[in-house]
């Protein structure tokens, strides 16, 4: 591994997570950059990740990647033929493809990845670091920030970070904290992704461990649902938090206006011609052709609208590629699998409840927690003279 490649990705991927932990800190308000400076350092970002592609990335090539890539260009296409940008079509196209870009590099610096703990170490850093801003800010008086409290999002998509190899007490510190700032945030998305990213792993933790290590998770889970219970308690006596009184009231809200949305899309859809029905609306269509005030808070609905239903079989196979990778890692034991299935479950939960793919930040956590799984298999197929 040449030094010169190490130090390059670690700086490089040091000045994502910098612009992500920027843009929560916009969404809460609180933030001292402004937004053309923000877009600035994207660009820089994007073009230092295309110069470390040419000069250190190794060109490896797999069906994974591939439909990814296709996804992407596709979309890219579809937004040159019929999209309409609020800004500029170059931004639209550095917005949609960034994602693929972090996924491109950590795919091909697998090896850097598996062999330094540098990647997870950052994770852990920018999570805490998150979590503290979050609560900062809400202890200031920003709970009455309706959009404000979208930032929790950043905390909940690093959460499966609890099940990569970090130390026990750091652990218990994220997910006790994760846990927290959702109810505190009273997002019931936050709170439905956090239990569903836990409880699916951690069961299938229980399911695969011999007899001493189930006893000993066991005790573990019940320990930790005591500690939550006793924090939610805490919390509701503190600050009143009203969540669970929120998804009593999800038929008289229809998911805060959500089943509205929806049901505008798929009109939308339905009432375009068959060119767009196939072909797409281009990125950010929903919003951008006036269809709703904001995006279709589906992911699915969105592709399916922005990239027609080309863009949506290609992004269906993306899904399927992801979970092709977390039954992989699980059927060899491998160390990162239950991280993988965590961020899979958040991915899928997310993608049915809000947005991820058309926006260029908290979705970048789930794509690297994915691709240092996907590192792992990689290594271990190179390893073994494995063609993958």
């Amino acid at each position: 591994m040449k030094i010169e490649r190490l130090h390059f990705f670690n700086f490089w991927i040091v000045i994502v997570f910098m612009y992500l932990f920027i843009k929560m800190e916009d969404i809460l308000g609180i933030s001292v950059v402004g937004s053309i400076t923000q877009l600035s350092l994207l660009y820089i970002i994007y073009g230092l990740g295309i110069m470390f592609t040419i000069v250190y990335g190794k060109h490896v090539v797999s069906l994974f990647l591939f439909l990814n890539i296709l996804f992407v260009g596709f979309g890219i296409i579809s937004t040159f033929q019929f999209g309409i940008s609020s800004s500029s079509i170059i931004h639209d196209i550095v917005y949609m493809s960034f994602w693929l870009l972090v996924l491109f590099i950590c795919y091909s610096c697998s090896d850097i990845i598996t062999q330094s703990r540098f990647v997870v170490n950052l994770m852990v850093a920018f999570d805490l670091l998150m979590i503290l801003s979050f609560y900062i800010w809400f202890l200031n008086g920003g709970r009455s920030s309706i959009a404000a409290v979208n930032a929790v999002y950043f905390t909940t998509c690093l959460f499966p970070i609890v099940f990569l190899d970090i130390k026990r007490f750091m652990k218990i510190i994220i997910l006790v904290s994760s846990t927290a700032c959702a109810l505190l945030s009273g997002k019931r998305t936050a709170l439905i992704v956090l239990v569903i990213a836990f409880a699916l792993p951690y069961l299938c933790k229980l399911l695969m461990s011999d007899g001493k290590n189930k006893l000993k998770n066991i005790f573990s889970l019940v320990a930790l649902s005591v500690l939550i219970v006793l924090l939610y308690d805490y919390l509701l006596d503190k600050f009143n938090i009203t969540i669970f009184e929120r998804f009593q009231n999800i038929a008289v809200d229809g998911g805060s206006g959500r089943f509205d949305i929806y049901h505008a899309v798929i009109e939308a859809f339905n009432n375009s011609g068959i060119i767009n029905k196939v072909l797409g609306h281009g990125y950010n269509g929903v919003f951008n052709y006036g269809v709703t005030f904001t995006s279709a808070h589906n992911d699915f609905l969105e592709v399916l609208y922005d990239n027609g239903l080309i863009g949506l079989t290609l992004y269906l196979c993306f899904i399927g590629g992801v979970i092709s990778t977390a039954i992989k890692l699980l059927k060899n034991r491998m160390e990162t699998s239950f991280a993988v299935l965590s961020a899979l479950m958040v991915f899928i939960c997310m993608s049915i409840t809000s947005h991820l793919v058309i926006y260029p930040t908290y979705f970048i956590y789930i794509v690297i927690i994915i691709m240092i799984g996907q590192s792992e298999l990689v290594e271990r197929n190179v390893h073994e003279g494995i063609t993958y």
